[in-house]
């Protein structure tokens, strides 16, 4: 069973040479047949409508930074607390961020040493200016080589 996520950009970055806006992300979420998804009819559409993410691009060095609240939502809908969230390409660690913060574990795996070291500050509560604002313990794994 799979369901077709989607993120609607209400601010897309303005595109030429004869294309389509891009102002969609889509996430593809699959599931076993049988596996029961939380209550909540706040959690339940799989589509979520907010402008691009510029503060926290500013925040966290990323260019595809996804809105912390549209992770949160869909964790909530499909995960319980002290379950195992793996995100595979885990960018500047928005997915880590949430499940900390919902009660959830997280392995997070990211090949890029940038965005690798970016997600470890985040989770250590440093942003992109060096402000401090908590601390966590970190379970990620970076792909590669150095």
């Amino acid at each position: 069973m799979f369901e077709i996520l989607t993120w609607n950009k209400t601010n897309p970055t303005p595109m030429t040479n004869n294309t389509f806006l891009p102002d969609i992300e889509y996430c593809l979420y699959f599931r076993e047949k049988g596996v029961r998804l939380n209550n909540g009819y706040e959690f339940k559409s799989k589509w979520y409508i907010a402008p691009i993410n510029i503060k926290d691009k500013a925040l966290y060095d990323h260019p595809t930074i996804k809105p912390i609240d549209l992770v949160k939502r869909h964790l909530q809908h499909t995960t319980k607390e002290n379950d195992i969230v793996l995100d595979c390409f885990l960018g500047s660690g928005t997915t880590a961020v949430a499940c900390k913060e919902l009660n959830r574990r997280y392995i997070g795996i990211e090949i890029d040493k940038q965005y690798y070291d970016i997600a470890v500050n985040r989770l250590n509560g440093i942003d992109a200016r060096g402000q401090i604002s908590f601390d966590t313990d970190i379970n990620l794994i970076r792909g590669g080589t150095s």
